[in-house]
């Protein structure tokens, strides 16, 4: 074999080796480099939605229109005017969330909140009769979405504790208007929590549904941006939320956002431009109500 022969086979096994060697290395790596793309996929969307944000609440106060582009990826995009919030479905092989519960990400509280019912029974009933609890109970008035019930607090005969809450107007069913400690309580299709009952009967806490959980004008931000994810097969499927809520001033005007969306209110995996307007200020009597809608090019 002669010098040429030599030096044509070293320069193949040579490259051989290095494409070997690469080849080893992207199957080493390629998992950490789709993880840091979905991670900056992740990220992106995030300050998209916060950029979104920012860009409505300056429409909102200016009347100036915005134009926002996005380029989303693979994620899904949603304008729920309904329920006044913004949408992104996505996923990712590195958990970003990690919660199956929605969570703030922009501030400390979410744009809601269970609604919080912390009776004080300072009224007394010796009329309502259970079995297993003496006749006499105390109770209070309590205004729910559906009208005006009582929230009878019963004491146990056999242990001499108060450890039963009702919830009933006209008459009581202990099967469906009561519960202890844990259980629950469903009134004209809203669930109630029973959280807290004194053993002396003086008070108790129970929690409802989802109400607005107000915030402060001029100290809070009415966007929320939260989200919650789960895992599955090595994947975290992340859903994010830009909801808006009404601020309360000092002299109690609530001051609120409301977002409507014209067409395309719905799509992924698309480049998209957002053309955002304020159509329209309402004011009345301890409220102003301003309305932005986007556009989707």
């Amino acid at each position: 074999m002669n010098k040429g022969q030599v030096s044509i086979l070293g320069v193949v096994i040579l490259t051989g080796i290095v494409m070997g060697l690469v080849s080893v290395t992207y199957v080493w790596a390629g998992p950490l480099i789709t993880k840091n793309i979905d991670k900056a996929n992740v990220n992106s969307v995030i300050s998209f939605m916060n950029n979104l944000n920012e860009d409505i609440l300056y429409v909102a106060s200016t009347g100036s229109s915005r134009v926002i582009s996005a380029s989303l990826g693979e994620a899904s995009f949603i304008i729920d005017a309904e329920n006044n919030q913004v949408i992104i479905e996505m996923s990712s092989s590195v958990p970003m969330i990690n919660s199956v519960t929605e969570s703030p990400i922009n501030f400390h509280e979410l744009a809601t909140k269970r609604e919080n019912f912390d009776t004080n029974a300072s009224l007394i009933d010796s009329t309502t009769q259970l079995s297993g609890y003496d006749s006499t109970s105390y109770y209070s008035i309590v205004a729910l979405a559906e009208g005006n019930y009582n929230a009878s607090l019963f004491k146990n005969s056999t242990s001499s504790n108060f450890d039963l809450l009702c919830i009933w107007n006209s008459s009581i069913t202990k099967l469906t208007d009561c519960a202890n400690v844990g259980q629950t309580i469903s009134v004209q299709g809203t669930t109630y929590e029973v959280v807290y009952i004194n053993s002396t009967g003086s008070n108790a806490l129970f929690i409802g549904g989802l109400v607005e959980n107000k915030g402060i004008f001029g100290l809070e931000p009415s966007g929320i941006l939260s989200g919650k994810g789960f895992n599955s097969n090595n994947k975290e499927y992340i859903t994010l939320y830009l909801k808006y809520r009404g601020l309360v001033s000092d002299d109690n005007v609530d001051f609120k956002i409301f977002i409507d969306c014209s067409n395309n209110c719905a799509f992924s995996n698309e480049n998209k431009n957002f053309v955002i307007s304020r159509t329209n200020i309402v004011r009345g009597s301890g409220y102003v109500y301003t309305y932005i809608n986007i556009e989707v090019d």
